[in-house]
C-alpha cells in the first residue's frame, strides 16, 4: 500500500529527478553521438558530391563537344580513344575539384586565382609537378567506370542510325526483315530492362525490337548496303550481313525512321552514360583527398 507521508513524498521526488537525470545523459549521449556521425559522414559526403557532380557535368560537355564533331559510340576505334580521353578529363577536372574543396576546407579560404598569370607555361608546369596524381586518378576513373559496366563508349552520343551507347546484347533477327515476333520479345524485353533502349538508356514505355543495321539498308539494294559500316578488314565486302534486335524506346524510333528515310545522320544525346551508376568513378577519384581537409 502506497502511504502520503512525507518520507514517501522525498522519495518519490529523488526518483523523478533521477529519472530525469538518466533521461538528460541519455539525450545527451545521443545527441553527442550524432554529432560524432556527422563529423565523420559530412566529409565523406560533400567530398562524393563535389567530385562526382564535377565528373559528371564534364562527361556532359564532352558529349556535347563530341556531337558537334560527329563522334559517335559507332565512330569505331575513334569512339573508344573518344570515350577515353572524355572519361580521363572527368577524371582530371574530379581530381582537381575534391583537392580544391580539401584546400577550401584546411585553410578556410578560396584559393587565389590570378587569370592573367594562367598561360601555357604555367599550366604545363602544373601537369608536370602534379602529373603522378593526375595519371593516377585518370587510370583510377577509367578503371572504376569499367567496372561498374561503363563501357568507354558509352559516354559518347549514339548514331541513331547504328547499333547505340548502350547496344550491351541483342538477339539475332532470325527471321530477316520481318518484325520482331511474340516469342522473341520476352528476352528482348529482359534486355531493355537491364540495359534500356540502346540508343538513349530509357528503360520506361514501350519496347520496340530495332533492326540493325536498318532493313532499308539490307534489302533496299546496292546502295543501300554500301552505307553499312563495316570493320576496317572488310572494306571490300558488300554482302548482306546478318541482322540483329537491339531494343529500343519508342522516341527514338520515331528519330531512326526519319534518319533512314532521308537518308541523315543523326547522334542522339543521352544523360544515362553521364549521371547512372558508373559515375560513382568520380567519387572513387575524389575520396583520395578526404583526408587532406583534416
Amino acid at each position: 500500500e502506497h502511504t502520503n507521508t512525507p518520507a514517501s513524498r522525498v522519495c518519490c521526488i529523488m526518483d523523478s529527478k533521477i529519472i530525469i537525470s538518466m533521461s538528460d545523459q541519455r539525450w545527451k549521449d545521443m545527441r553527442d553521438s550524432s554529432v560524432n556521425v556527422f563529423k565523420i559522414s559530412e566529409p565523406l559526403v560533400t567530398h562524393s558530391a563535389v567530385s562526382m557532380s564535377t565528373f559528371s557535368l564534364t562527361l556532359a560537355a564532352t558529349q556535347k563537344m563530341a556531337l558537334q564533331l560527329g563522334i559517335s559510340s559507332a565512330s569505331g576505334g575513334l569512339a573508344s580513344v573518344a570515350g577515353g580521353l572524355a572519361i580521363a578529363a572527368a577524371s582530371t577536372v574530379a581530381h582537381h575539384s575534391s583537392s580544391t574543396l580539401a584546400y577550401c576546407r584546411s585553410t578556410g579560404k578560396l584559393p587565389s586565382i590570378n587569370l592573367s598569370q594562367v598561360t601555357a607555361k604555367n599550366t604545363v608546369q602544373y601537369l608536370q609537378t602534379n602529373s603522378k596524381e593526375i595519371v593516377f586518378d585518370i587510370v583510377l576513373g577509367i578503371a572504376v567506370f569499367s567496372m561498374l559496366r561503363g563501357g568507354v563508349r558509352s559516354v559518347l552520343p549514339s548514331n541513331i542510325c547504328h547499333p547505340g551507347a548502350f547496344a550491351r546484347k541483342y538477339i539475332p533477327a532470325i527471321n530477316g526483315d520481318k518484325y520482331l515476333s511474340g516469342v522473341h520479345r520476352e528476352p528482348l524485353q529482359v534486355i531493355y530492362k537491364r540495359f534500356g533502349c540502346h540508343h538513349c538508356g530509357i528503360k520506361k514505355g514501350k519496347m520496340i525490337g530495332d533492326h540493325m543495321p536498318p532493313n532499308k539498308w539490307v534489302h533496299g539494294g546496292k546502295n543501300e548496303v554500301a552505307k553499312i559500316t563495316r570493320p576496317w578488314w572488310q572494306f571490300w565486302d558488300r554482302s548482306k550481313p546478318p541482322q540483329r534486335f537491339y531494343p529500343q524506346c519508342n522516341p527514338c524510333s520515331l528519330i531512326q525512321s526519319d534518319a533512314v528515310r532521308n537518308n541523315k545522320k543523326i547522334l542522339k544525346f543521352h544523360w544515362r552514360g553521364i549521371f547512372g551508376f558508373p559515375s560513382l568513378a568520380g567519387a572513387a577519384v575524389g575520396l583520395q583527398y578526404l583526408n587532406a581537409d583534416q
